[in-house]
């Protein structure tokens, strides 16, 4: 209802109409409806860029949630060039070991590794600068952290370096499981790239477990 009186409005505060599509933009996301999501972090960002300087921190945030509701409609390549403009400006604005920034960083590594258009070599760079300044400003337990390696491990796996990724992965499945629980879909998602990984290596007596638990959870949850 209050998406339809903000598109209906006139001559609302624009930061106040900027600030409420921020949050309709957020809720929608949670909801996973994506497409109306998009659309409100659109107009956010609108009147945002309209009002404030271009990296403030408001933008930055809309910025942010523009590329992640495009991300998970399917929409990588558009989600891709914001991460990017996001990055930039974060780090320029705010500094390298900010939330925000390492926000964007780790939806860069994530881009950049699905889009596929750089070497793994350098997306891996990208990914272990991102662990490095995650561990430093928010530390090895901070949920951010935890999601990140889950996007090293998934691109380990993705490029035929298995032994990596399982090394990887299985103390982090004992972290997720105490700092997220054992029933997040962080923790499933961890269990079941470590019953992945141990297949390609043919340990399939390791490998059946954590598949079996992952199937569980998500069965569950």
């Amino acid at each position: 209802r209050v998406g339809e009186r903000l598109d209906r409005a006139t001559n609302r505060p624009p930061l106040v109409e900027a600030s409420i599509r921020q949050t309709i933009g957020s809720v929608y996301t949670e909801l996973g409806e994506y497409a109306t999501s998009v659309r409100h972090y659109e107009g956010a960002l609108r009147l945002q860029r309209e009002q404030l300087r271009k990296g403030h921190p408001d933008t930055l945030r809309s910025l942010y949630g523009l590329s992640m509701a495009l991300w998970w409609s399917g929409n990588m390549s558009r989600a891709e060039s914001f991460t990017r403009e996001g990055l930039e400006a974060s780090l320029r604005e705010l500094g390298e070991t900010n939330r925000l920034t390492l926000q964007f960083m780790q939806a860069r590594a994530f881009a950049a590794m699905f889009l596929c258009e750089q070497p793994w070599s350098e997306v891996e760079s990208i990914y272990l600068r991102a662990e490095a300044l995650h561990r430093a400003s928010l530390g090895p337990e901070d949920a951010e952290t935890v999601k990140l390696l889950y996007g090293l491990g998934l691109g380990y796996s993705l490029n035929w370096q298995d032994e990596k990724a399982a090394s990887l992965l299985e103390p982090m499945v004992e972290q997720s499981r105490h700092l997220l629980g054992k029933e997040n879909p962080q923790t499933a998602a961890l269990l079941a790239l470590l019953g992945y990984t141990r297949m390609h290596i043919l340990q399939l007596e390791a490998a059946e477990p954590p598949a079996r638990e992952s199937l569980k959870i998500t069965q569950r949850t």
